[in-house]
């Protein structure tokens, strides 16, 4: 996202690191990193300080080692036009801004442009062990603020890792990604443009853009918390919106995760919000609402299309904990740009519930489901049976789901509801609406509900099924009370 051309004020003279005083001629052609590691190190010395990059074209070489960010440095410039750019045949290197081996405080960077120049590095080799290819990685560290920083393009495992065992205080705030994939030995390779785990963190009013030839992976990706906010963000054309995730194994467990992600924009897109629970641990307290989800077909996840998951994993994978207390409110899921595509669904759901752990206390409400070419609630897993009870899908509307003729026959349903031991769950008053616009409807399901015989309290009461009689229905009358829902 671009930002306003002002210069930086600092609060004296004496705190302004000017790098063309330390020799930096930012013509694009010299090498600048001498004079940008003496800049640093002045601002180190002095405590801190700002180290700021007058509008030009900086070249600067990574793989010569990090360059150190301090205790109360701010690293600016002035706008877009303040650019700090990967020299041509920089070779392979893992990161750009790191940090010294001592926790840090109040660092920001802000109002400028890091360009990785992947056309003047065609031969790197881009991988997540040694050669990720970072912009900014900080692991330890009280207050971090990115501002109105352009990372553009970005072709590295993550443009911004700010994570860490005890790590707090994360602002990332206007930014804009521009992934474009790199060269390397993997040409699938995955990449999450912001990463966290640290406590106190917000993503506010980024832009994440990318073309479905670069195969993006994943925008925005957190660990851990607690009290995290992703507000007010688009990503369009990446594969996945964002990973949340409870605290990563042999970091310290965070009991409430604390997390809230409203208000975004996940457009064309195959999985919007995929949650992680951690074996052993639990995800807890997680809210996704007044986001709007446009679906999009990828290289990748073909024939996959997700609003909401809960990933199901093995325990070998160390993905298969337990979740408790989500709530996933007043969304549009929208999937109509599917339709007219060659596409063979695999799986498709607006909020899909099938986890591999147990989950306790979800909310689905008002949410509104628009042409999924399968599923337009899925609740269970045949294939498990982890506990879920207390589970409350209340007003929403489904309309026109099952439309793909590829799908699996009892996934084409408005809700499926799956041979899953449940307890006290409840799919009531909503609306399943077939328009017709998207082909006949009587081989699809507004309801196929069949829980195994040991579930207790299951109901499917007062939905609305408009047009009646028209889509089938499949339920389980001796388990599901279905008063006020008509076949």
């Amino acid at each position: 996202m671009a930002a306003a051309a002002t210069a930086v004020t600092p609060a004296s003279s004496a705190s302004e690191f000017d790098v063309r005083a330390f020799g930096a001629a930012a013509d694009g052609r010299t090498d600048d990193s001498r004079a940008v590691r003496a800049a640093l190190a002045a601002a180190a010395s002095a405590g801190g300080g700002i180290v700021y990059f007058p509008p030009g074209v900086y070249v600067i070489d990574p793989a010569s080692g990090p360059f150190p960010v301090n205790s109360g440095m701010t690293i600016a410039g002035s706008g877009p036009r303040s650019v700090l750019r990967v020299r041509d045949n920089a070779g392979r290197y893992n990161l750009i801004f790191g940090q010294p081996a001592r926790r840090i405080r109040d660092v920001a960077f802000e109002r400028l442009r890091i360009d990785q120049n992947l056309a003047g590095n065609p031969h790197s080799d881009i991988n997540p062990a040694t050669d990720a290819e970072n912009a900014i990685q900080l692991y330890d560290f009280d207050g971090v603020t990115i501002s109105r920083v352009a990372f553009d393009p970005e072709p590295g495992i993550q443009a911004v890792v700010l994570a860490g065992p005890g790590a707090t205080g994360v602002t990332i705030e206007d930014c804009g990604f521009e992934f474009r994939r790199g060269a390397s030995s993997n040409p699938f390779y995955d990449n999450s443009s912001v990463y966290t785990e640290a406590a106190n963190v917000r993503i506010l009013g980024n832009q994440f853009s990318s073309t479905n030839a670069q195969n993006a992976v994943t925008a925005i990706e957190v660990h851990g918390g607690p009290n995290v906010e992703i507000a007010d963000n688009e990503s369009s054309e990446y594969q996945i919106g964002m990973n949340i995730v409870n605290s990563t194994k042999g970091y310290p467990d965070v009991e409430r995760a604390r997390v809230a992600a409203h208000d975004n924009r996940i457009l064309q897109t195959t999985q919007a919000f995929d949650l992680w629970s951690v074996t052993g641990r639990t995800l807890r307290d997680v809210v996704i609402g007044r986001n709007l989800v446009t679906m999009a077909r990828h290289r990748q996840y073909d024939g996959v299309w997700l609003g909401v998951s809960f990933v199901r994993g093995s325990k070998q994978a160390g993905i298969d904990g337990a979740f408790d207390a989500v709530t996933i409110d007043d969304n549009t899921f929208d999937f109509r740009a599917l339709y007219g595509e060659r596409i063979a669904t695999l799986e498709a759901a607006g909020v899909d519930v099938a986890p591999k752990g147990a989950l306790h206390d979800l909310v689905v409400t008002d949410n509104d489901i628009v042409a999924p070419p399968a599923g337009g609630l899925r609740i269970g897993s045949a294939s498990d049976a982890p506990r879920l009870d207390d589970l409350e899908f209340t007003r929403n509307r489904i309309s026109d789901a099952g439309w793909d003729p590829h799908a699996p026959a009892r996934s084409r349903s408005a809700v499926r509801v799956e041979a899953a031991p449940l307890t006290d769950v409840h799919v009531d008053d909503n609306a399943i609406v077939g328009t017709g616009r998207y082909g006949d409807l009587r081989d699809v399901f507004s309801a196929w509900a069949h829980p195994l015989g040991t579930s207790r309290n299951v109901t499917l009461r007062d939905d609305r099924i408009d047009p009646h009689g028209v889509m089938r229905f499949s339920v389980d009358r001796r388990v599901v009370d279905v008063r006020g829902t008509r076949p």
